[in-house]
C-alpha cells in the first residue's frame, strides 16, 4: 500500500489551498504520473476534499533544527574571534622600555633614524620596529629631546602619561613630563598638540604648548631657549619676561619659587642675562638685582619674590 510522505502531503494540502497555481498544478500532474498508487490516492484525498467540502489544511513545514543550527553559529562566531585576536596578538610587537638611570644625559637612535636624548630618570618605550603605516612612542616621565626624521610621509604618534599626544612628520622638541603636567617645545617643524576636552594645538618653532591642571591646555612664545638647559648646561636671557625665567629656572634647578598676588605685576618685567654654571641662588641674585624685586629664601628652601 502507499505511503505517503511528508513533502507530498504537503504538495497535495498547498494545491487544495491554491488549485489555480500552475507550478503547484505541474507538480500534481507529475505526482500523478509517477505512478497508479499515487494516482490512487491523489484522486482519493481530492475526492473526499470535494465531497465533504472539505477545508483547506494547514500546510507541514519542516522546522529547523534550531538548536543545531545555533551551535554552528555560535561555533563560526568562536573561530572567527579567535583568529582575529591571534592576528592582533602576533602582529603586534612588544615594546621596549628604556629608563635613563645612569645619573648622566643619555641618548639612543631608532630604528627609523628618531633620535631621542634623555634626562635623568627619564622613561620611554617603542617597538623594537616601526611597522610600515604608523610610528609611535610613548613616554612615562621626566625629559626628553626628540629628534624626528621624515619617514615616507608617515606620521609619528608620542603619547605623553595619558592625557596628551603628539603627531608629526617631522619635528625637534623638548617634552617635559612632571606628574600631570607637560610642556612641549618646538624647535623645528610642526607638531600637534592634543588632549581630551581641549581644542588641539599646532607648535612651531619658538612656541611651546602646556597642559597643567590650574591651566589646562595652553600655547606661549618663548623668549629663550631655556627649556633645553638641562641638555645645553646654559640659561641666556635676551630681554625675557621674568615669569619665562622663573619656569625656566624652577624646572633647571628643581626649585619653587613662588610669587605672591601682590608682585605678579613684577613678571611682566624683562630679564638679560648670562649664565653657564652658576648655582641657583646666585642666578636668583643677580635676576633679582637687574630688575629690582627681593627673592628671599625660607627654612624649607622656598624662594619668595617680593617687590621693593
Amino acid at each position: 500500500m502507499y505511503q505517503p510522505t511528508t513533502d507530498t502531503t504537503d504538495l497535495i494540502v498547498r494545491f487544495i489551498n491554491a488549485p489555480h497555481d500552475p507550478q503547484l498544478q505541474d507538480q500534481i500532474a507529475e505526482l500523478r504520473n509517477k505512478g497508479p498508487e499515487q494516482a490512487a490516492y491523489l484522486e482519493n484525498l481530492l475526492k473526499h476534499w470535494l465531497e465533504d467540502d472539505l477545508q483547506p489544511l494547514p500546510v507541514t513545514r519542516r522546522q529547523p533544527n534550531t538548536p543545531r543550527l545555533l551551535k554552528w553559529c555560535l561555533l563560526i562566531l568562536l573561530l572567527i574571534a579567535v583568529i582575529i585576536v591571534g592576528y592582533i596578538f602576533f602582529s603586534r610587537q612588544p615594546l621596549v622600555i628604556n629608563k635613563n638611570r645612569t645619573g648622566y644625559i643619555d641618548s639612543l637612535l631608532l630604528k627609523d633614524g628618531t633620535k631621542a636624548i634623555m634626562n635623568g630618570n627619564a622613561e620611554i618605550a617603542y617597538p623594537q620596529r616601526f611597522d610600515k603605516g604608523g610610528r609611535k612612542i610613548y613616554m612615562y616621565g621626566g625629559e626628553v629631546f626628540f629628534d624626528i626624521p621624515k619617514v615616507s610621509g608617515e606620521e609619528m604618534q608620542l603619547k605623553i602619561g595619558k592625557e596628551v599626544t603628539l603627531s608629526t612628520e617631522m619635528a625637534s622638541f623638548n617634552v617635559r613630563m612632571d606628574g600631570r603636567s607637560v610642556a612641549v617645545y618646538v624647535i623645528n617643524g610642526k607638531v600637534k598638540m592634543r588632549s581630551s576636552g581641549y581644542d588641539d594645538l599646532l607648535l612651531t618653532p619658538g612656541l611651546q604648548g602646556s597642559l597643567t591642571e590650574q591651566e589646562g591646555l595652553q600655547q606661549s612664545v618663548m623668549r629663550s631657549d631655556g627649556a633645553l638647559a638641562w641638555k645645553t648646561g646654559r640659561l641666556h636671557f635676551n630681554n625675557v619676561p621674568l615669569k619665562e625665567v622663573l619656569e625656566v629656572v624652577r624646572n633647571y634647578y628643581d626649585i619653587q619659587v613662588e610669587v605672591p598676588p601682590s608682585a605678579r605685576e613684577a613678571l611682566k618685567r624683562s630679564v638679560t642675562a648670562n649664565f653657564d654654571a652658576e648655582g641657583a641662588e646666585k642666578v636668583l641674585e643677580v635676576v633679582s638685582k637687574k630688575i629690582g624685586v627681593f627673592i628671599t629664601k625660607d627654612k624649607e628652601g622656598r624662594y619668595y619674590l617680593t617687590l621693593k
